[in-house]
C-alpha cells in the first residue's frame, strides 16, 4: 500500500456533501486496508507503511520518523492489542528490530504495520453502522482509559451535517473533557466534527458498508488523526 498520510491531523478534506460510492470487497478489511480507503475520502489518517520484513520496517521507519509503532496487519486479527500485535513507542532501529522480531515470531508469515507515533490529545471513538432497523448511524464517542468506565457515546443518523456532528459532541455527558482536563489543552472539535460528518457520508452513501470503527481518534488543540480503522462489508 502507498503511505497514507497527515503528520498533523490537518487533511484538506473535500467540502461537506453526498460523496461518491466506492466499492469495497466483502468481508472485514485490515486496519491498513481501512485507512487507506477512508484517506481516499479525504480523512486525515497516520503515516504508514505495510512491511514484510525488518529491514523494510527499518526503510519505513527512515521515511516516516521515530518513534513508531509496528502493528501486525492482518484482516483476520481485528482486536490486535488483546493478540499481542501492538509494540508502540520504538524509538529507534535497534528497537524496531526487536519489535519485527517478535512480530515475526508471533504471527508467522503476517504483514506488519509501520506507524507513526501521534503523541498527546484526547482518544475518542467515531462509528458508523447500518442496520435494517435504522439505517445508517454515527456514533460519536470518548475513547481511550476513559471507554468503558464512562460508557459515554451518542448517535445521530447519517448523513450529518458538520453543525449537527458538533453539536452532538455536546451532548456528551463527559464533553468537558474535551475542553481540556487537569491542564490539557482543549482539543479542535471542528476537527472531529469534520471527521464524523465525512464517515457519516461515506456509510450513506455505501450501502454494502455495514459497520466502520474508528478508535481511536486522536483529537488535539489543532486537529485530529484517525489512528486505527476498521471496515465491515457486508456479503
Amino acid at each position: 500500500l502507498m503511505d497514507r498520510a497527515t503528520a498533523h491531523g490537518r487533511a484538506a478534506m473535500p467540502q461537506p456533501g453526498m460523496v461518491p460510492a466506492r466499492a469495497l470487497h466483502a468481508g472485514v478489511h485490515s486496519e491498513a486496508e481501512s485507512k487507506a480507503y477512508l484517506a481516499g475520502y479525504g480523512l486525515p489518517v497516520t503515516q504508514e507503511q505495510v512491511v514484510g520484513s525488518a529491514d523494510a520496517a527499518v526503510a519505513a521507519a527512515s521515511r516516516i520518523g521515530y518513534p513508531v509503532a509496528l502493528k501486525v496487519s492482518s484482516a483476520e486479527i481485528a482486536h490486535k492489542s488483546d493478540a499481542g500485535g501492538v509494540i508502540l513507542g520504538l524509538k529507534d532501529e535497534a528497537a524496531l528490530r526487536a519489535a519485527a522480531k517478535t512480530m515475526a515470531d508471533r504471527f508467522p508469515g503476517a504483514a506488519m504495520l509501520v506507524q507513526q507515533m501521534v503523541g498527546g490529545g484526547l482518544e475518542l471513538i467515531v462509528g458508523a453502522q447500518r442496520s435494517r432497523a435504522t439505517g445508517p448511524v454515527l456514533m460519536l464517542g470518548i475513547g481511550g482509559v476513559f471507554a468503558e468506565v464512562l460508557n459515554d457515546v451518542v448517535f445521530c443518523r447519517a448523513p450529518a451535517s458538520v453543525e449537527a456532528v458538533r453539536a452532538a459532541l455536546g451532548r456528551l455527558r463527559s464533553q468537558r473533557l474535551m475542553d481540556g482536563y487537569r491542564g490539557a489543552p482543549p482539543v479542535d472539535r471542528d476537527a472531529v466534527a469534520a471527521i464524523g460528518a465525512r464517515l457519516s457520508e461515506i456509510i450513506a452513501a455505501n450501502e454494502s458498508i455495514a459497520e466502520v470503527d474508528l478508535n481511536p481518534v486522536i483529537a488535539r488543540q489543532s486537529g485530529a488523526v484517525i489512528v486505527d480503522a476498521l471496515i465491515r462489508v457486508e456479503e
